[in-house]
């Protein structure tokens, strides 16, 4: 189940980031999903504190 999260960012990046996904054939959800997945599996691998 998907639910919706609404972010405030400078209007400036979200052209950038519309335009970056068409070319690559890519929702701005499909890269905003995968971006969190990759912030979440690096606190995962980082070793404990000592």
């Amino acid at each position: 189940m998907n639910t919706k999260l609404t972010i405030l960012i400078p209007k400036e990046l979200h052209i950038a980031v519309k335009v970056k996904a068409a070319k690559e054939d890519k929702t701005v959800s499909e890269i905003v999903r995968g971006l969190l997945q990759e912030w979440l599996k690096e606190e995962k691998e980082k070793p404990p504190p000592k």
